[in-house]
C-alpha cells in the first residue's frame, strides 16, 4: 500500500489470488465492498465458468488490506481455504503437484472476463465523477 501512495485511491478492483487452483475442491470467490452495480458485473463474468463457486467470506487475506481502504476486493482460493491455512499452507506438503494448471487457466480466463466487463463499469465511474465535479 506504501508503495503507490495516492495512487492507490484510483484502483476499481483489487483481486487477492491465495491457495487458488488446487485438485482438490472447486475454487471459490467471494467480495467485499461492492456497490450492486459491480457486483452484477464480476458476477456474471464468474458465472460463465463452472469450476468457480461462491465462497465463504474471508477475511484474513492480503485482500483485507484493500477493503480498509475502501476499495472494492475480490478473493480467489480454494472452496476447502480454512483447511488448507491450517494443515497445508507454508509447511511441506504446500507442493506444485497439489495444483490443477487446468484451474489456473480457468481462473485466468474468469479474470479476463472481468477486465473486458469492467469497461462500461468505468465509463459509468468517470461520468459520475464528472458530473460530481461539474
Amino acid at each position: 500500500m506504501n508503495r503507490y501512495g495516492a495512487e492507490i485511491g484510483s484502483a476499481v478492483l483489487a483481486v487477492n489470488i491465495d491457495g487458488a487452483g488446487l485438485k482438490e475442491g472447486e475454487t471459490a470467490y467471494s467480495f467485499y465492498g461492492f456497490n450492486d452495480k459491480l457486483s452484477s458485473i464480476v458476477q456474471s463474468s464468474l458465472q460463465k465458468h463452472q469450476g468457480l463457486t461462491s465462497g465463504d467470506p474471508w477475511y484474513s487475506g492480503d485482500h483485507y488490506l484493500f477493503i480498509q481502504h475502501k476499495i472494492p476486493a475480490l478473493a480467489l482460493t480454494s472452496e476447502h481455504i480454512r483447511k488448507i491455512m491450517k494443515t497445508i499452507t507454508h509447511n511441506k506438503d504446500d507442493m506444485f503437484d497439489m495444483v490443477d494448471p487446468v484451474k489456473l487457466a480457468e481462473i485466468a480466463v474468469a479474470l479476463e472476463d472481468i477486465v473486458y466487463s469492467l469497461d462500461s463499469y468505468l465509463l459509468d465511474q468517470q461520468l459520475i465523477y464528472f458530473l460530481t465535479q461539474s
